[in-house]
């Protein structure tokens, strides 16, 4: 029994291999392993919640199954009913959970449960696992602000350190922040208690301003307050005589980070009592910089209204919509594009916001940008459109998408190779399969006289080599200095690329410029293997 499998029959009632394809209101779950036991158990769990966990003398499975029979249903796949029980809603959040490691070790279900927020598969699966990894288990809990989880990871033995302390902090978890200092009040000492009453919103503990920062050069109570979201506490300081516009050593204000957290209700309030949205930091960006980073469409909202350079560029020449298409803030790049954003401007790497969509694949941003009709064919210092880093980096979705537009099919970069070439050379078969599918110049040669196939066969990438031939590209087609796919295979020791160029018909004694064949290669590197079967497939053709 695998290591996973006795993980879930320690709870055979409560946890099942399931997959869900559609979480509840799309209403279809399909069972990924076949196991009817397990499956007839979870249909019985959703369609009826009540018989759950109850005493009988019938075996629950067979109550199940009884039960299907009687709907006519085929256990393997269902309807959920419209509207679902909490109970069930749980079952369903834990089988889904599960459903992405089938087949891994239970330390990864402990990961996952910690990051969801489920206390009790967590700990079941830290104590199942041979080396749990608990300190990431404590990052995910953190990252997710799962009290729970954290209280029964302390409890399993997690270190408390300064390092947990922080990502609180960072992220404005405030009652993680504060049970984390609770078991171990030293994580405080470098934070004062000023700062700590304005990050918590305390506003009793305030009180007036020293008369000089704090010497360890610390960010002011304003910037603590505005990075957790605590309007009442800015409006405090801000009565006690605190400069709202104070800057950090990162030549940040309040604004920055509360921008940053995505806390409109502080922006709104920093921007009220005085603070500029077109303040510049060190890295000469704005707040609306920030939120448009992070997708915080409604705060980008605010500070616009309130004159924020919308095409402000940074010290990178990036501006707001670079950094919202990079990260795939589909609604943020609309509000940017619509505001007067430049669709088509370029950062210093020579990247366009379309580019830097399309290398993140996200498909939603892409098709926001063409829909604005942005420059498809924006190239950046390479020559590359954002089909050809769509393709490099194997982002289907975004292929597609790209590819509705027309004109890119021919594009080629510096190196005069098209996106098929690169989705070759870098081993993603499915944009292969894509492009080859829209006819993308099957037939081209980069300035190394290189095709697509040439890529495969080195990559050893026997999907797309077999697409590739069926669509046209010529087997035996030579590079600048004779080569073809057979020697290219053969020089990277793929053998069972070699034995597919025999079996498509590629010719086994064709010769380089130096009047090499595969077989010399083979031998020059001593490739015992590719000898034997170059040698084994020349002598079944004779």
């Amino acid at each position: 029994m695998t290591p996973l499998r006795e993980f879930f029959w320690q709870f055979p009632d409560e946890i099942v291999i399931f997959t869900i394809q559609n979480l509840p209101g799309k209403s279809l779950v399909r069972l990924k392993e076949v196991d009817r036991r397990a499956c007839a158990l979870a249909v019985s769990v959703f369609q009826n919640p009540g018989c759950w966990g109850q005493k009988s003398d019938q075996d629950p499975v067979d109550r199940a199954m009884y039960f299907l029979k009687g709907l006519g249903k085929d256990p393997t796949i269902l309807d959920l009913p419209k509207s679902i029980s909490p109970l069930s809603f749980k079952i369903l959040q834990r089988l889904h959970l599960v459903s992405q490691h089938i087949g891994s070790h239970p330390g990864e279900v402990a990961l996952r449960a910690a990051s969801l927020g489920d206390p009790d598969l967590c700990r079941r699966g830290v104590n199942l696992a041979k080396s749990p990894n608990i300190n990431a288990c404590m990052f995910k809990a953190i990252e997710g602000g799962h009290l729970e989880v954290i209280e029964v990871l302390l409890e399993l033995g997690a270190p408390i350190t300064d390092g947990y302390f922080g990502v609180a902090m960072q992220l404005g978890k405030i009652d993680i922040a504060e049970r984390l200092v609770a078991y171990k009040p030293d994580l405080r000492r470098r934070v004062p208690d000023l700062q700590w009453a304005a990050f918590r919103g305390k506003t009793e503990e305030l009180h007036e301003p020293a008369e000089r920062l704090d010497a360890r050069g610390l960010s002011s109570p304003v910037h603590f307050a505005a990075y957790s979201g605590q309007v009442d506490a800015i409006d405090a300081l801000h009565r006690l005589g605190y400069d709202i516009r104070v800057t950090d050593d990162q030549g940040q204000t309040a604004l920055h980070w509360a921008a940053q957290n995505g806390h409109k209700g502080a922006v709104t309030k920093l921007l009220n009592l005085g603070c500029s949205a077109k303040t510049i930091d060190a890295n000469e960006r704005t707040a609306l910089h920030y939120a448009a980073e992070q997708g915080h469409t409604g705060v980008m909202k605010v500070l616009m209204a309130h004159d924020c350079p919308v095409g402000a560029a940074d010290f990178g020449k990036r501006t707001a919509l670079h950094l919202a298409a990079k990260n795939g803030h589909a609604s943020a790049v609309k509000e940017l594009v619509e505001r007067g954003c430049p669709i088509d401007a370029k950062d210093e790497s020579g990247t366009a916001a379309l580019q830097h969509a399309a290398m993140g694949g996200y498909t939603e941003a892409v098709r926001t940008l063409l829909e604005h009709h942005c420059s498809i064919d924006v190239r950046g210092f390479s020559g590359e459109t954002a089909l050809h880093k769509a393709a490099k980096l194997g982002h289907v979705d975004v292929i597609m998408v790209l590819l509705q537009q027309g004109r890119l099919l021919s594009a080629v970069n510096e190196k005069n190779q098209t996106a098929l070439h690169l989705a070759a050379k870098c081993g993603h078969v499915g944009a292969v399969k894509v492009l080859a599918e829209y006819e993308c110049l099957i037939d081209a040669t980069d300035i190394f006289g290189l095709k697509a196939l040439h890529y495969a066969a080195k990559e050893g990438n026997m999907e797309a080599i077999e697409v590739l031939v069926e669509k046209g590209c010529p087997i035996d087609a030579t590079d600048n200095i004779g080569r073809t796919a057979l020697h290219w295979a053969t020089s990277f020791n793929h053998t069972s690329a070699i034995r597919l160029l025999v079996e498509l018909k590629c010719r086994i004694d064709a010769s380089d410029h130096k009047g090499q064949t595969a077989l010399d290669y083979a031998k020059e590197r001593a490739d015992t293997a590719a000898i034997e079967l170059l040698e084994t497939l020349a002598s079944s053709r004779d």
